[in-house]
């Protein structure tokens, strides 16, 4: 098939285009930034979601060597009033805590924080235990999804059998994903089959 010549015209706008595009320096270094391997892709556990659960675990504990303090755990606190204010959650316990959490008023001296904690039906990527808000005890739920799918009903599980066990804490469940700011905003409620979870 021959190509008449305002095809050949506009082809040849579009290879210009590109080849510009493609010697652009500052598209050239984009392109070295995002090629570098981080040192998870060196040790080959970027998309492993054990050790990505162990590293949020360390990062959100107030009393681990990275002397944060508790610096990390209330910026995820904040982040998950706003995500839960988003997605509308009406879930008791962020109901309960979630203007609380706005001012940011912690208790940190009994936290502790598990990964992988057992339950009936599975186990919780990360729970972090005994968080004081104001003068409430609550605790934060954390399903970790990396490249995985939820599977066999987990949240609904979990959000029952936590339920259970810390009926007299405030229990917030949270969702944690890879996707983008973006996407999440355009979210009203969160993707995983219990939707008293928080998506973030």
């Amino acid at each position: 098939m021959l190509m008449n010549n305002n095809e050949t015209i506009k082809l040849q706008r579009i290879l210009n285009l590109l080849t510009y595009f493609q010697s652009d320096s500052n598209v050239r270094m984009l392109h070295r930034k995002f090629k570098r391997k981080s040192i998870t892709d060196i040790y080959g556990v970027a998309r492993k979601e054990l050790q990505h659960s162990n590293f949020l675990a360390w990062l959100l504990d107030p009393y681990e060597s990275h002397g944060l303090g508790a610096y990390a755990l209330e910026r995820f606190l904040l982040l998950v009033a706003r995500r839960g204010m988003l997605q509308k959650n009406n879930d008791k316990g962020f109901s309960s805590v979630k203007n609380d959490l706005l001012l940011l008023q912690l208790n940190v001296s009994n936290v502790s924080i598990v990964t992988e904690y057992n339950v009936n039906g599975g186990r919780i990527d990360i729970l972090v235990e005994n968080i004081q808000i104001g003068d409430k005890t609550v605790n934060l739920i954390i399903e970790n999804k990396v490249d995985s799918k939820e599977h066999d009903g987990q949240t609904s599980t979990y959000y029952n059998e936590i339920n259970k066990r810390f009926h007299n804490s405030e229990n917030i469940y949270i969702f944690l994903t890879p996707k983008s700011s973006k996407v999440l905003d355009t979210l009203s409620k969160p993707s995983c089959d219990c939707k008293k979870f928080i998506e973030i």
